[in-house]
């Protein structure tokens, strides 16, 4: 990423970022440089290729669980109507759906792995670096799920009493296992997390209610919308000006009962002889190892939200033992008719939310709706105004007079993505028109809202002081276009 220096405005200052989850827009950056496609069409395909990977990903995990084929279908339906699935068709969730079509087929070649051959080795070393470049969080799940492979059989003997382990494992080379997690760790910690400005894991430790209920709720409340539809049922029942304290109580009530829910299925699994014994030990040692890592991750504040999409994957492995359960408490005809009421909110969902995130919207360049990545925040730039933008961007050098050319606009940060020049804008964080900038040794053009311009007559000097020539080059009925010299 690249701002400029507030010190010297034609000073360019370039960071790496080592936060974000590199593959996003990798991908569709890839297919943009190599066939000239545009950002939003490449991300369209790619939605749509890791979308049906993930699926018959996760159709090869549940027939290697065993798992008949009646419940096979039931539960890749159910994450078809999940939101936290279907909401990347609707806004692109690089980093989520990328992860969807990946990690299965991680999971999967681990499973099956016999044989620790070097050729086997550098698989699981590659599969878990392509694990990280789709998510960051992901290799969360790889660490879990390599673990898992490793301490598998001295497991078995004291939760299920089983003593058999294969040769290989006798002659513990599945220790080998972990030369390609510590190498594959190294690699990411050296080449990527060590190079640039990244979060820190441990902050001041403050643990509420919710940092211990969302982790261990995750397996239900990770599907069929589950947590879209608690903080419906919130706004619903207290509105957004309602006593935080009273909703705080109404969600943690919710979670607490999911949590419950949770543990008592997971009871289910172990005493049941319907489950083999791999899909037990996966399913609780994921549950287990992801619920330990996030509660000392909210606790500790560290910057990863509380969405349950970090979670997906694994209520999508709980899916089809939680659906075997209900299957088999239910009739068919009681059965059939709770999964249609689901597809109907599904439908009815899909379809309300694709209006929410379009709804007076234009298209970018890029093939993306304005404002597609920020619902709550959006700018007020007009098409007009952004399309003279654009053309003013296509039209002016980066360079003039060996001055570097800068843009300044209100407006949000996806408007960056669609120009080539360096760019100051509104963040979360700050407004560009909050900042003041030293020096003129830059060519700056201006895109200000009339409203703006209209509340602080003299935010152009006050903004940029060593600047004494604002000319106004365009304007309509909401922004005003200026050179700045």
């Amino acid at each position: 990423m690249q701002d400029v220096s507030t010190i010297n405005v034609a000073v360019i200052q370039k960071y790496f970022v080592a936060w974000w989850s590199p593959g996003q827009w990798m991908f569709p950056g890839a297919l943009n440089y190599l066939f000239g496609w545009r950002l939003g069409i490449g991300s369209i395909l790619i939605t749509f290729i890791f979308s049906l990977s993930g699926l018959f990903g996760f159709y090869k995990v549940y027939k290697y669980f065993k798992f008949s084929s009646a419940i096979v279908v039931f539960s890749l339906l159910m994450i078809i109507i999940s939101d936290t699935f279907y909401t990347s068709f609707i806004i692109y969730q690089g980093g989520e759906i990328l992860s969807f079509g990946i990690f299965p087929w991680f999971l999967y070649y681990l499973l099956k792995l016999q044989k620790y051959t070097f050729n086997n080795l550098l698989v699981v070393l590659l599969l878990f670096l392509l694990c990280f470049v789709a998510k960051t969080t992901l290799i969360i799940y790889c660490a879990i799920a390599i673990a898992y492979k490793i301490f598998k059989n001295p497991l078995q003997r004291p939760l299920f009493g089983i003593f058999k382990a294969g040769k290989s494992d006798r002659n513990n080379k599945v220790f080998k296992l972990f030369i390609p997690l510590i190498t594959g760790a190294g690699c990411i910690y050296i080449f990527y997390l060590d190079k640039g400005v990244r979060p820190s894991l441990l902050n001041t430790f403050h643990m509420e209610l919710s940092d211990l209920l969302i982790p261990l709720s995750a397996p239900f409340s990770g599907i069929l919308s589950v947590q879209t539809n608690i903080i419906r049922a919130q706004k619903i029942i207290f509105g957004t000006g309602a006593s935080s304290y009273s909703a705080l109580i109404f969600i943690s009530a919710i979670y607490a009962i999911l949590s419950f829910l949770v543990l008592k299925c997971i009871y289910k699994f172990y005493n049941s002889e319907s489950f083999t014994i791999a899909y037990k030990l996966v399913s609780i040692f994921l549950y287990a190892g992801l619920a330990f890592f996030f509660i000392i991750a909210y606790s500790f504040d560290t910057n990863i939200d509380s969405n349950v999409r970090h979670f997906k994957l694994l209520a999508f492995l709980f899916l089809p033992g939680l659906i075997s359960i209900v299957f088999n408490l239910l009739n068919a005809s009681v059965f059939r008719l709770i999964i249609s009421l689901f597809v109907i909110h599904f439908v009815a969902d899909f379809i309300y939310l694709k209006d929410k995130w379009t709804n007076d919207r234009y298209k970018s360049v890029n093939y993306f709706y304005r404002n597609y990545d920020n619902l709550e925040r959006q700018d007020q730039m007009d098409e007009d105004s952004y399309h003279k933008l654009i053309e003013l961007d296509r039209t002016i050098p980066l360079m003039s007079n060996n001055k570097p050319v800068l843009f300044f606009f209100e407006g949000n940060a996806d408007i960056a993505m669609d120009i080539k020049h360096p760019a100051v804008f509104n963040t979360e964080k700050q407004k560009f028109n909050t900042m003041r900038y030293w020096g003129n040794r830059a060519q700056v053009f201006l895109f200000l809202s009339k409203n703006t311009l209209h509340k602080n007559p003299d935010f152009c000097k006050s903004s940029f002081p060593d600047y004494n020539d604002f000319v106004i080059i365009d304007q309509n009925s909401r922004y005003v276009i200026m050179k700045v010299e």
